[in-house]
């Protein structure tokens, strides 16, 4: 269906839109069911996807459209015009597409990694066969004559990167996760899982760029897709359970701060009014600390003087009913909220307050 929508009449990109949909349906198959296959045909397929990926988008940017010849015609005018128009709307709706499976990916690689957190560890109560060890990538020689562990589903040995498990060994839930994932020739979930999440993200924020010209209200709706993201010992190997609310956040912060600073400059650019743009510019400075200080609670959960945010609150309030442009009112009004939900989550109700995030 995806395939005759979007892109009618280039069946060559339309093989390819099946093509990556049936590979996401194997991948997201053969992940949660390993007992129907060996689980080194998921790189494979993971590299197949990407790989198909970019090169429908590179085909669709070179293929000619459909009718041409019927829109020159019919309008010579603007052919040109309608010919762009027509191409960005294509490349758009296969971004969704490959947002969507992104996602699903993304979401499948979560659970996988949830499930390796919460399964019973059989291998630290066998005596034999394996040894539990604080590295997942070295092993005894008793140990790996019965078991040759992995990175990449034995396309690396596991002895060649000993040294390198050694430096991205992680702790607590994370570590244990990843010791049981490597176990299964797994051990890259956690990384790919952030890639894919990453990638969904991105393409969505570049979707509401082309289809709302950036509406900063939009990021309600994606930043909680970064959820998804864990620890992993090479793209956020710091990113514990605790701070697992920090990226949401951050992003919504930093996509509010920059839409502003463009909707302000602008604004300046196009009217010449650069009292605005020195108003505007001082509510978004105003507004911003309150932003800074929840971030940095959700990163160490450091209780932080209450002064600071009775000093704060004050003058976002003041951002909020002063400023001109959207993205500044709801920069300075989230981060109102923001400081209440700190407020009461550093009092007594620190349980509440962490759902309520």
């Amino acid at each position: 269906y995806l395939a005759l929508e979007i892109v009618p009449g280039q069946w060559i990109l339309q093989v390819l839109v099946v093509a990556t949909s049936m590979i996401v349906v194997a991948f997201i198959t053969l992940l949660q069911n390993p007992f129907l296959g060996s689980p080194s045909w998921l790189p494979v397929l993971a590299a197949a996807w990407a790989i198909t990926l970019i090169v429908t988008m590179v085909l669709q940017s070179t293929l000619p459209l459909p009718d041409i010849q019927r829109f020159r015609r019919l309008y010579p005018d603007s052919a040109l015009h309608v010919e762009a128009e027509r191409l960005e709307a294509s490349q758009a709706s296969l971004f969704g597409v490959f947002a969507a499976q992104s996602l699903l990916l993304a979401f499948s690689l979560k659970l996988k990694m949830s499930a390796a957190t919460q399964q019973p560890d059989k291998a630290a109560r066998q005596g034999s066969g394996y040894q539990a060890s604080s590295d997942p990538y070295a092993r005894s020689h008793k140990s790996s004559a019965a078991y040759q562990p992995d990175f990449l589903c034995g396309v690396v040995p596991g002895n060649v990167l000993s040294s390198l498990g050694k430096a991205m060994n992680l702790e607590g839930a994370a570590g244990l996760a990843m010791r049981r994932l490597t176990r299964e020739g797994l051990a890259w979930v956690p990384t790919a899982g952030n890639i894919c999440t990453l990638l969904a993200f991105g393409i969505c924020v570049y979707l509401n760029v082309y289809m709302t010209g950036g509406a900063p209200e939009a990021m309600l709706m994606l930043a909680p897709l970064l959820l998804m993201l864990s620890q992993d010992p090479l793209l956020l190997r710091h990113l514990g359970e605790r701070q697992r609310y920090l990226p949401p956040v951050l992003a919504f912060s930093c996509y509010l701060a920059i839409t502003a600073i463009a909707q302000v400059i602008s604004w300046a650019a196009e009217y010449g009014d650069y009292l605005a743009l020195i108003l505007n510019g001082g509510m978004l400075l105003l507004g911003l600390p309150l932003h800074v200080v929840f971030c940095k609670y959700l990163w160490d959960q450091q209780p932080q003087p209450l002064t600071v945010l009775i000093a704060l609150g004050p003058l976002a309030v003041l951002s909020l009913l002063l400023a001109q442009t959207d993205a500044i009112r709801i920069l300075a009004g989230s981060g109102v909220v923001m400081a209440l939900m700190q407020f009461f989550s550093m009092k007594h109700y620190r349980r509440a307050g962490m759902k309520v995030i």
